[in-house]
């Protein structure tokens, strides 16, 4: 998992407000919900939006918009 600061170009005040991150997780074995909690150094976040890059139908990662 890698966690970022969102950058604030992407910052739109509803969807994506200021202070949230950008989650980054390789789904090994885990499929990843809106109903689900990310726990990591920046605390626990909620998800705002769940971001699926997926080539030919399965998933290769997940790019979400959390935040605390």
């Amino acid at each position: 998992m890698a966690v970022f600061e969102i950058d604030e170009r992407r910052v739109d005040g509803t969807n994506i407000k200021a202070g949230d991150f950008q989650v980054i997780v390789e789904p090994i074995s885990v499929e990843v919900t809106l109903a689900d909690m990310v726990v990591c150094d920046r605390g626990t976040l909620t998800i705002a939006k769940l971001g699926r890059v997926a080539s030919g139908g399965e998933t290769a990662l997940y790019d979400m918009v959390c935040r605390g």
